[in-house]
């Protein structure tokens, strides 16, 4: 069953602000930040971009101003990649 931003597990991440990370059955990982490190705003709290098998953030991979549905749909799209 795939994975949704309800089994995300947010933790302090440095002053007001809470990330959660996320490991896939494929080895690829999501990360989410909110709080104002994050480059979102009121309506739209989440930021999130894709971690490879190592834990390194893929480049051009960051999505900003996410609802919790939009960070569910890239869980999604992130556990149908096939490597």
């Amino acid at each position: 069953m795939a994975k949704v931003f309800e089994d995300l597990e947010f933790i302090p991440y440095g002053a007001d602000n809470w990330r959660a990370v996320l490991k896939f059955e494929n080895g690829l990982s999501i990360s989410v930040l909110t709080g104002p490190i994050a480059i979102a705003d009121k309506s739209r709290p989440y930021e999130a971009a894709l971690l490879d098998q190592d834990g390194e953030y893929v480049n051009n991979t960051i999505r900003t101003h996410l609802t919790a549905e939009d960070v569910t749909a890239f869980m999604k799209e992130i556990q149908e990649i096939s490597l």
